[in-house]
């Protein structure tokens, strides 16, 4: 994201992000995408206990609890071409998505970490997860969270908070609460 997005501009963004499909306040994705992957760098990533967040409706994927506990309206909103799903406060001052990225592995993003400037790795109900965000999550209220639900499949969870708050915290709950209700995968 630039770094010349001023609140104001933010604010615009949550308003459009609730009325159109949009990503980001610029024309650079929050959720950067590394290039595809090589076989040898997917098969890196080792996942315990696959699931298949394909097969469920990403709309369903957040708990009724969560999104009360968020303070997030109940009805979430297909987004990316119906594999994602947004999640927004009334004031619109919030906005959580979950979107699965099928054909991805989590090691692209390991390969690519120096890109991000707020990088981090850690587990999610036994799952690897990494938070990459390529600009200060509490400088610019934008955070990105990515999950391997197996090797070739990955669950991203993006938080917008306009206030600059805890543009990290919404998302990481909802992906915390998101994983253990996903089927095993086939």
């Amino acid at each position: 994201m630039k770094q010349g997005c001023s609140k104001g501009q933010t604010w615009a963004f949550a308003v459009l992000a609730a009325a159109m499909s949009l990503t980001a306040c610029s024309s650079e994705e929050p959720a950067a995408q590394p290039p595809q992957p090589t076989t040898s760098e997917a098969s890196a990533v080792q996942v315990p206990n696959p699931k298949d967040a394909t097969a469920v409706d990403p709309c369903n994927m957040l708990p009724e609890q969560t999104r009360v506990e968020l303070g997030l309206e109940p009805e979430g909103r297909k987004t990316d071409e119906g594999t994602g799903c947004d999640w927004y406060t009334e004031d619109l001052s919030k906005i959580v998505t979950l979107t699965v990225l099928s054909n991805r592995s989590l090691q692209e993003f390991r390969n690519s970490k120096e890109a991000y400037v707020d990088y981090e790795e850690f587990t999610v109900d036994g799952h690897p997860a990494i938070r990459a965000n390529q600009g200060e999550p509490a400088k610019y209220g934008f955070c990105d969270f990515f999950l391997a639900t197996n090797t070739n499949q990955i669950l991203v969870a993006s938080g917008r908070d306009s206030s600059q708050t805890d543009a990290c915290g919404p998302a990481r709950k909802a992906l915390e609460a998101a994983v253990p209700n996903l089927p095993a995968a086939n």
